[in-house]
């Protein structure tokens, strides 16, 4: 499975401007990339 949770964060971004949104995701997303990154 490709890691897709910061694309979907950034077409939500995009669609809304939610930028609290974005700061609520920011530690998951930190969290996914390490994953990936590891």
């Amino acid at each position: 499975q490709p890691p897709l949770l910061s694309s979907m964060v950034m077409e939500i971004y995009k669609s809304t401007g939610d930028v609290d949104f974005v700061k609520e995701t920011f530690p998951y997303l930190l969290k996914e990339h390490g994953y990936w990154n590891s």
